[in-house]
């Protein structure tokens, strides 16, 4: 039983943090064929023909799970019982801290300071292992939800199969080590409240805004659950969602109304004012689902972290990391569909411009049909089950999908001609139709609406989705170096990064100076060298080159009527404001 259960724990354990490392009298040998003996609830250890006292309790392991994460073996958990003499306590801990000096913390936890511990933590981990016997009942909890290796769809509380819902799964779901993915929940769908929940969905839901808006954000509900499908399908990126208007306009409430599609979420979301790498962390444990994150402003998200949390989202993949002890960490990212919302968001990256569909909402809201869709939100949840029973029901259903993906793509291409960044939202725009289009198919199967209808309202989403298109192009075409200027400027000026002295309304007294304001003449004094290397710094860091040259703004800038004095002149430019 020793070498195999310390054969097992040690294949866990491939990394540590520095306080994981055991004390120096670990490193005292034990000896072979050293013997435990238990009496009154003190653990003594046989040597040389005497009784030495180990401790004021003893250990054992009464179960262990192993951890999974999309089929893959990640870890052990085990659950042991501290025993003393007139109680016992429960400890659960990892492979990786039994074999540590964490066991002695969790010791403490456990029993408080009366659990005295008087041998080393090595004969304590032997006499836990002997003590245990060669049995100890194993079983598997999963990291992961989502699709799994034979095509069914894990939740937290139900396995979703071609031939139907099974209520209590076989393999447990385990995503204690997130924080806001623990309200992760699918509700069993109850068939007196689906075509009701369907009617609502249509009739509420879609109006709480232009369908501009809520079509392509229930396509993006719709499609979250197959987000790790339709990269195994397309091999493309996934495309972020993101809502942008002014404060108050109801994006939140759109975000939170969306979350509850997949379990009780209301205020529980991660902001954009988290650090990078608690966004993905928490992110990791979306998979398959929807994955909220709320009021991104540019003078407090780091433009180059936000770039990389959304590349990353795009591509599947996340950055390594250097624990203390020398490890590589496991590369955490979101698994899930992203979906955004802020008052602005990240325009001149193409990478990212490219894989998001950026909606801008409108302030006016519909107040009736809002107040309907929070009196009936806890029951969204019920919603997508069907759904996705209904889709993997269908024995060619990945056939379809990517059948519908590819004659989109040519329906739309004609948007995108001259515009390479553009087409980028061509390849990730027929997912989201495809989502819609399931969210379509389930309306109709629950009797909420005919084919008629279907067709009718494809075609609306088409529209918008060739709008979409034309905006983008219109845009892209429109923006001038100028105004490529004057944006970054704007955004760095509200962060706080640059100040340009004594410009009204500007905190002065932050930020590299690149201009001194002549309020008298309605001008402002720019460094043209110090505004080329702010600009030059804002495109190295989302991994781009400028794609002006100095001269070319300059003159820019003079065909605009924005320069008064040309740089031939000694000092600086002057640029009208």
């Amino acid at each position: 039983m020793e070498e195999n259960l310390q054969q097992v724990v040690s294949e866990d354990c491939t990394q540590c943090d520095a306080d994981d490392v055991v004390d120096h009298d670990d490193e005292e040998t034990a000896g072979s064929g050293h013997n435990f003996v238990v009496e009154n609830g003190w653990l003594f250890k046989l040597w040389a023909g005497k009784k030495v006292r180990l401790a004021n309790f003893h250990l054992t392991v009464d179960s262990q799970k192993l951890r999974k994460d999309e089929g893959h073996v990640k870890g052990r958990m085990l659950d042991l019982t501290l025993h003393r003499e007139w109680e016992s306590h429960p400890i659960t801990l990892s492979a990786e801290e039994f074999l540590s000096g964490r066991l002695k913390r969790k010791i403490l936890e456990a029993a408080g300071p009366g659990a005295i511990l008087y041998g080393s933590l090595k004969d304590l981990r032997i006499a836990t292992q002997e003590l245990s016997g060669v049995s100890i009942p194993e079983t598997s909890v999963t990291t992961s939800i989502g699709f799994t290796e034979d095509g069914c769809y894990l939740s937290r509380n139900m396995l979703i199969t071609p031939n139907g819902i099974i209520a209590h799964p076989a393999m447990e779901v385990d995503l204690s080590e997130g924080g806001f993915s623990q309200r992760i929940g699918l509700l069993h769908p109850d068939a007196s409240i689906l075509s009701r929940l369907g009617k609502h969905l249509l009739e509420d839901f879609l109006n709480l805004k232009g369908r501009e808006v809520m079509y392509p954000l229930m396509g993006h509900i719709a499609l979250a659950p197959f987000t790790s499908v339709t990269k195994d399908l397309f091999g493309k990126g996934k495309a972020a969602l993101h809502l942008q208007g002014s404060s108050g306009g109801g994006k939140t409430f759109l975000g939170i109304l969306a979350m509850n599609f997949f379990g009780d979420f209301d205020d529980r979301f991660v902001s954009w004012s988290s650090t990078a790498n608690a966004i993905e962390s928490e992110g990791w444990f979306f998979r398959d689902s929807l994955y909220f994150v709320d009021d991104y402003k540019a003078r407090v998200a780091e433009l180059h972290a936000v770039t990389r949390i959304l590349q990353n989202h795009a591509d599947g993949h996340g950055r390594a990391r250097l624990r203390s002890n020398a490890r590589i960490s496991e590369p955490r990212y979101i698994r899930g569909l992203l979906l955004s919302t802020g008052e602005d968001f990240v325009s001149d990256v193409e990478s990212i411009t490219g894989r998001t569909i950026l909606l801008r909402v409108e302030p006016e809201k519909n107040l009736q049909a809002g107040s309907r869709c929070w009196q009936n939100r806890s029951v969204y949840s019920m919603f997508l089950p069907g759904l996705i029973q209904m889709v993997l029901s269908k024995a060619d259903w990945k056939q379809y999908c990517r059948q519908f993906v590819d004659e989109k793509i040519q329906a739309l291409s004609s948007e995108t001609l001259g515009f390479p960044t553009v087409s980028g939202s061509l390849r990730t725009g027929p997912l989201n139709w495809l989502g819609f289009e399931l969210f379509l198919a389930c309306l109709v199967c629950l009797g909420v609406i005919d084919d008629v209808k279907s067709v009718q309202m494809s075609v609306e989403y088409e529209e918008v989705a060739r709008r979409h298109l034309q905006r983008q192009a219109s845009e892209m075409q429109s923006e001038s170096s100028v105004s490529v200027m004057f944006r970054i400027l704007g955004q760095k000026l509200a962060a706080g990064t640059i100040s340009i002295s004594g410009l009204r309304g500007s905190a002065s007294d932050r930020g590299k100076i690149v201009g001194v304001a002549k309020d008298s003449e309605n001008l402002v004094q720019v460094y043209p060298d110090i505004l080329l290397e702010t600009l030059s710094s804002h495109f190295k860091a989302v991994g781009q080159k400028l794609p002006f040259t100095k001269n070319a703004l300059r003159d820019a800038l003079a065909q605009e009527g924005l320069i008064e004095k040309a740089s031939t002149v000694a000092g600086p430019d002057r640029f009208g404001v």
